[in-house]
């Protein structure tokens, strides 16, 4: 919340030297917490059938899409597919790539080595189930974006009205991804 306002810079350095830096325990932990959330919620299908819901609920009464009007459902799809122009237009304006697992476990699954590693192919079907989430996510974001250019809505208006829709996972809070990781919490965290 201070990112956009002036902060007199003996109290900006002070809260600079708050910054925590994760040690290795904390980087063990977090890639832990990784694997147990893409567990729990990407590779779920109950949750994945909820957040599907959630996404149809959340383009109707915040995008302006309904879930009966299947014709921009399935042009949002091919958007989607063909990473046509109102994916590139929504994608440059950062709103693509944030989803739950680009925006919160992705990154960490990254880090393990795949070099001889032994759980390879675990990690591949994490990955790849991943990217299935993340579709669903992107899916939802192009329907809603697309539909309301093509209803004469600015391209940052629309880029924001589906962004309000389906959340924006790197807009969390500091103070919220520490608790999610786990930081001074129990093994699981707040997950």
């Amino acid at each position: 919340f201070l990112s956009e306002m002036y902060v007199h810079p003996s109290i900006a350095e002070d809260l600079k030297g708050m910054v925590y830096v994760p040690q290795l325990a904390d980087s063990i932990m977090i890639k832990m917490l990784s694997l147990w959330k893409t567990g729990k919620v990407v590779l779920n299908p109950p949750t994945v059938g909820r957040n599907i819901i959630t996404n149809f609920f959340m383009a109707d009464v915040i995008g302006r899409v309904p879930p009966e009007n299947v014709a921009i459902w399935i042009q949002g799809a091919m958007s989607l597919k063909n990473k046509d122009k109102y994916y590139q237009l929504l994608r440059n304006q950062g709103k693509i790539g944030v989803e739950f697992y680009r925006g919160e476990i992705e990154d960490i699954l990254n880090t393990f080595p795949s070099e001889k590693n032994p759980l390879n192919v675990m990690l591949t079907v994490l990955k790849k189930g991943g990217d299935y989430y993340s579709a669903l996510e992107e899916w939802a974001k192009v329907t809603i974006f697309r539909k309301n250019v093509e209803d004469r809505m600015s391209i940052e208006d629309a880029a924001q009205l589906a962004e309000d829709a389906i959340f924006n996972y790197s807009k969390v809070a500091p103070l919220v991804r520490q608790l999610r990781q786990g930081r001074g919490q129990g093994p699981l965290g707040q997950a």
